[in-house]
């Protein structure tokens, strides 16, 4: 899930993420991998998770990367103590 944040955050295909991920220490630490011999991430990895999240949402109609979102946001106002009320 975190990958594909990133992914959409900086907007890469993802093939350039996939080359990010293996390549820039920047990805790895973002994804608490730098400690892997070998990066746990690949084209099929994603495809797969994709595949998944979508039959996953077909099947019980909750959106798991929204949820994501919205919870993360959340904290983070949370933690820089902001006001999100609407005035």
């Amino acid at each position: 899930m975190g990958a594909l944040i990133i992914k959409e955050f900086t907007g890469l295909s993802d093939e350039d993420m996939l080359s990010a991920f293996m390549f820039d220490i920047r990805f790895q630490y973002a994804l608490h991998t730098t400690s892997f011999l070998k990066q746990p991430m690949s084209g099929r990895t994603l495809r797969r998770f994709r595949e998944r999240y979508s039959a996953y949402e077909k099947e019980t109609g909750i959106d798991l990367l929204h949820d994501t979102i919205t919870s993360l946001s959340s904290e983070m106002a949370q933690m820089m103590k902001l006001d999100l009320a609407l005035k």
